[in-house]
Order: C-alpha cells, then structure tokens, then sequence
C-alpha cells in the first residue's frame, strides 16, 4: 500500500513539473527614450515589468501555455508612433532582446523567427517611416504624393506577412505573422492556414483569427437574414424585415461618422444607390455609433439618403454579435428572398455585382 501511495505521489509530482512552464530570463536593450520595459500577453495581460538602467533592462517571464508568443513594449513618452514593440517566443532559459532592432535569439523559435525577418524588415521598416514622414508634412500636395507611396509599401508590406504565414503555417512562428494579418487575408486561406496550423501545434496566437473565422460564418453566402432591432433617425423603434426579404436586392452597410475608411466608400456607396434605386434596389445603414448627433451629422454631411438604424452601442451594438462585424466598413448584399448573396461589397467589387444584377 505504501509503495502505490509513494508512486501515485511521484506520478502527480511529475505531471505538475511537466505542466509547469519554467520562468523566462529577458536581457533587454532598449531605446534611449525608454524609461520602462513591459512584457504582456495579446490579451494584454501584464506579465512583468522592469525600470531601464543605461539602456538595459531584465524582466522574468512565467510562460502560461507551451511556446507562448508574448509581447515587450517600450512606450515612448511623447510619440504614440514612435513607441517600440516586439513579439517573442516566451521559451528557453535566457533571451536576448533589441526592442530598437527588433530582434530576439537564445530559443529555438527565437532564433527561426529572426531568420524569418531579414528580408521582412525591409518592408516592415520602410512601412513605419515612410507614415511618419507623411503625418509630418505639412504640404497637403506633398502630402497626397507620399501618401500614394506608402499605400504602395503598405501592400507589399501586408503581402510578405501573408506569404510568411503561409509559409510557415506548420509552425508558432508562421502564428506571429499570422495574428498580424489575418484580418486582412482572404477568407480561403485563412481557413487554410489555421486548418494547417491547427494540425500542427496548439497556441493562443491563434485565437483571434479563430474568432475572426467564427464571426465571418455569422454571414455565410446563402445564410437566410438574421433580424435586427434599432430605432432609426427619428427614434421610431424598426426591424431589418422591413427591408430584407420583401422582394428586393438589399444592401446592408454597417459603418459609424468616426471610421474613415467608411467615409471614403460613401461617395461610391452613394452612386450606386443613385444609380439603382429606380431599379429596386434598397440601402439600409447600421451605425456603430455611441453618439446620436455625429451620426445624424455624418448621415446629413455625406447626403446618404437612406434609411439608416443604430443602437448606439458602438462595438456592443447587436450587429456585431449577430452578424459577426469585427470590423467595418462591411456591406452585406441579400438577395429578394432574404438570403446572403455576397459580403464586403464595396469599391469595385459592388459596382460589378450591381450591374451584374442589373444589366
């Protein structure tokens, strides 16, 4: 009895040391700005945190999961854009880290991951400061040529850290270019690249774009409407079946006064409406707004003459839970039975459905 007693003692003993993740020794160079470094999760859970002696620094991490992906920060006191991150691999006994550089070695994953970064930093590099030089300038002209030219850099940018995560899909080190550009990647090979990653290893880097996949198959093609409930303009409480389902093509555009890109579609959202109304076709807006005078303000500013809807809940509004809106501009296309025909319809993309269906 007393040697089952001892071995089931050894046994848990055992599985404790082999579930524990050993503490991660961090040797920090920071920027000369810097007088703190953090370590946090992308839940931004803080881990540790350390004061900065001649541009170095030591922080102490417990992993939580096995080859968990964490973040250092080094904020810069005036310049939100100059501030300093990096994801790391938290792994190994002891790090060596450049936030100025950017780079991380002393792990197996450290070290494949800085390989991955010689040709990336280039794009990576030039993306940050060819944006700083553009919110310096003061010349609107100059100002508009450079930013064409960062437009440029940023799809280069954005296609080597997709190519990345492809490449390296079977790997955490594909999860941190992963977690970088999943919102952005097409729908087919998200699902194919987490469908690989998943295979593979299993790490929380992954979750957002687990999420994001999650919320997408909120609004599959073919999935029949899913009602909302909001009050309109005038505060007369009104039901997405007023429009969708009735017989006519719809278009949903869930947007909000303080979202850019949302702004810059409305004057090609606003043609097409022009176009096609006398055809049938129907636009409703779904703000996330929170407040009620910008959004009747932009409603009136941009002359969207549609039938528009809000809980003013900002990104609690129950369109993002029902339809999965992560983020926005969206525009939902449903076909005269209520059922979804196509999704993120906007730029060329719309005009080219629209006079499909209406040729």
């Amino acid at each position: 009895m007393k040697k089952i007693a001892t071995f089931v003692i050894a046994a848990a003993c055992s599985m404790m040391t082999a579930n524990a993740q050993e503490k991660v020794t961090v040797n920090v160079t920071v920027p000369a700005f810097a007088k703190k470094v953090y370590v946090m999760t992308h839940q931004y859970e803080m881990l540790d945190s350390a004061d900065v002696v001649g541009n170095k620094a030591t922080l102490s991490i417990t992993p939580k999961e096995k080859q968990q992906v964490v973040t250092l920060c080094a904020l810069h006191p005036t310049d939100r854009n100059g501030s300093a991150y990096m994801n790391i691999f938290a792994e190994g006994n002891t790090l060596t880290a450049d936030l100025e550089k950017g780079c991380c070695t002393g792990s197996p994953l450290n070290d494949k991951l800085e390989e991955t970064k010689v040709a990336y930093r280039v794009y990576e590099y030039a993306y940050h400061e060819a944006y700083k030089y553009c919110e310096k300038e003061q010349d609107k002209e100059k100002q508009k040529v450079m930013l064409d030219a960062w437009r440029d850099i940023a799809q280069k940018h954005s296609d080597a850290t997709i190519n990345l995560a492809k490449q390296y899909a079977d790997s955490p080190v594909g999860g941190v270019y992963l977690n970088s550009c999943y919102h952005y990647m097409p729908l087919d090979t998200l699902r194919s690249v987490l469908k690989t990653a998943h295979a593979n290893y299993s790490n929380s880097i992954t979750k957002a774009a687990d999420e994001w996949v999650a919320a997408y198959d909120k609004r599959k093609v073919g999935m029949k409407f899913k009602e909302l409930e909001m009050k309109d303009t005038q505060g007369k409480v009104r039901h997405l079946s007023e429009w969708v389902g009735k017989g006519k093509y719809v278009l949903v555009d869930f947007w909000a006064s303080w979202c850019g890109p949302c702004l810059a579609e409305a004057p090609n959202l606003r043609a097409a409406y022009e176009k096609y109304k006398s055809k049938g076709l129907v636009v409703v807006g779904v703000s996330f707004d929170t407040k009620e005078d910008r959004w009747k303000k932009a409603i009136a500013d941009k002359n969207l003459a549609w039938d528009h809807i809000s809980d003013l809940r900002g990104w609690g509004s129950q369109a993002s839970d029902v339809y999965g809106i992560k983020s926005i501009p969206e525009c939902i296309l449903f076909s005269p039975d209520g059922t979804i025909l196509d999704t993120e319809m906007r730029g060329e993309k719309l005009n080219n459905k629209l006079a499909e269906i209406y040729k």
